[in-house]
C-alpha cells in the first residue's frame, strides 16, 4: 500500500491519509482515529464516552485510575508496561534496569547536558508545554543506547515529539532541526521506516556491548 503527500486511500472500513507529516487512519463507524508522526509518537483519538483499556487508560475522565495493569491492579509505570506488553517472540525484557543505573556507565551528566542543550533550540521557548518529561526520556534513551543512535540521535526524536505535542496546542515551531543538528523530518521518517519493525535485536545488543 503506497500513499503520497496529500493523498487519501480507502480500504474497507479504514481511510488512510498522509499530510506530509502525519499518517492518519480513521476507522469508520467507530470514530477511532490513529495518528502516527512517522517516528515514535502515536495519538489514538476516540469519541467522548468510548470505553478503553491498556496504556491509554479507561477514558472515564478520572486520571487517578488510569494506571492499571492487565489484571486491574494499580501499579508502577514499569509494571503497567510489562503487563500490557505484546511479546509473541519473547524479545522484550521485563523490568529493565532503570536509566539511572545504566547512566552510571554512560555518564548521566553528559547525557543530561546533551539533551538539555537540544531543548534550547530555536523557537522551542514559545511553547508552554512542560519539557521536563521529554528531556528525561531523551536522557534515558542516550543512557540505555536502546535506539538507532548511529543513524538518528535520541535528542532528535525527543525534540520532534515535543514539537508535535506543541502543535496540538496551536504552537507550530519551524526550523529547529538545524540548530539541534538533526535531519529534516522526512529524512528522520525514512530512517525509522527503513530500520523496520522489529529492529535488529542482535545489532542492538552488539551496540550496547561497545
Amino acid at each position: 500500500m503506497n500513499i503520497t503527500d496529500g493523498g487519501t486511500l480507502k480500504t474497507g472500513p479504514m481511510t488512510v491519509s498522509f499530510d506530509g507529516r502525519n499518517l492518519r487512519l480513521l476507522l469508520e463507524g467507530s470514530g477511532v482515529e490513529v495518528v502516527w508522526d512517522g517516528l515514535v509518537s502515536v495519538h489514538i483519538l476516540v469519541p467522548m464516552g468510548t470505553n478503553t483499556c491498556g496504556l491509554c487508560g479507561n477514558n472515564d475522565f478520572n486520571p487517578t485510575n488510569d494506571l492499571l495493569t492487565r489484571g486491574g491492579v494499580l501499579g508502577t509505570s514499569v509494571a503497567i508496561g510489562d503487563s500490557w506488553a505484546v511479546d509473541r517472540y519473547s524479545r522484550c525484557e521485563n523490568n529493565l534496569a532503570s536509566s539511572n543505573q545504566r547512566c552510571v556507565m554512560t555518564s548521566k551528566r553528559l547525557a543530561a547536558e546533551r539533551c538539555e542543550a537540544a531543548f534550547k533550540a530555536m523557537g522551542l521557548s514559545r511553547c508552554s508545554i512542560d519539557n521536563v518529561p521529554y528531556i528525561a526520556g531523551c536522557v534515558a534513551d542516550v543512557c540505555t543506547q536502546n535506539w538507532i543512535a548511529d543513524r538518528l540521535a535520541p535528542e532528535c526524536i525527543a525534540v520532534s515529539t515535543y514539537v508535535e505535542r506543541c502543535a496540538l496546542d496551536g504552537v507550530r515551531i519551524w526550523g529547529w532541526e538545524e540548530s539541534v543538528n538533526c535531519p529534516p523530518l522526512y529524512r528522520m521518517q525514512d530512517i525509522i521506516v527503513s530500520e523496520g519493525c522489529p529492529q535488529d535485536v542482535e545489532r542492538l545488543l552488539r551496540r550496547k556491548a561497545i
